[in-house]
């Protein structure tokens, strides 16, 4: 039941939030908010509805078959969410809501198929890929129409480093 519960919680941010982006195409009421605030891409608020319905998705069709693939998105996803708010929006109280859902996200990943995987392998393959999901927030504020510049002006950001070495 604890299962069921916490993948219908991720249907929040996923399914719910994924809805508004995809559409946003049309509507372009993210696009507004994520571009001139945040740097991104103007197609990235449809590109990432895509991906939160996908993992979505992938968390309830085939009998849940595919629930370690989706919990393996949402916590890339969710490093890319940190990124968001430690680094762009310099508000570290906004990654409550990661710790929630990466807390989560680990707890289903664990449980799923009656606990097939240990926790603390669940708990360090999903930190990598929130890793990840983290320094891919540099590529996409790079990919934005600040492009390079403005990804080298992030703190901590790997664009410094690439240029000090002459890459």
């Amino acid at each position: 039941m604890a299962l069921v519960a916490l993948k219908c919680m991720q249907l929040l941010p996923n399914g719910l939030g994924g809805t508004v982006m995809i559409s946003d195409c049309l509507h372009g009421k993210v696009r507004a908010e994520m571009v001139p605030k945040l740097g991104f891409p103007a197609w990235f608020p449809t590109v990432l509805g895509c991906y939160k319905l996908t993992q979505a998705v992938l968390n309830w069709v085939a009998g849940g078959a595919y629930t370690p693939l989706a919990q393996g998105l949402f916590a890339f996803q969710l490093g890319g969410a940190a990124f968001t708010h430690t680094i762009v929006e310099k508000k570290i109280v906004g990654n409550i809501p990661v710790l929630v859902f990466f807390s989560s996200s680990v707890i289903v990943h664990s449980l799923h198929r009656g606990g097939a995987m240990a926790w603390p392998l669940v708990f360090a393959g999903h930190a990598v890929l929130a890793a990840v999901g983290f320094a891919t927030g540099y590529l996409v504020v790079a990919m934005g129409d600040g492009g390079r510049k403005a990804a080298g002006a992030l703190p901590l950001s790997p664009v410094k480093w690439s240029k000090k070495r002459g890459f």
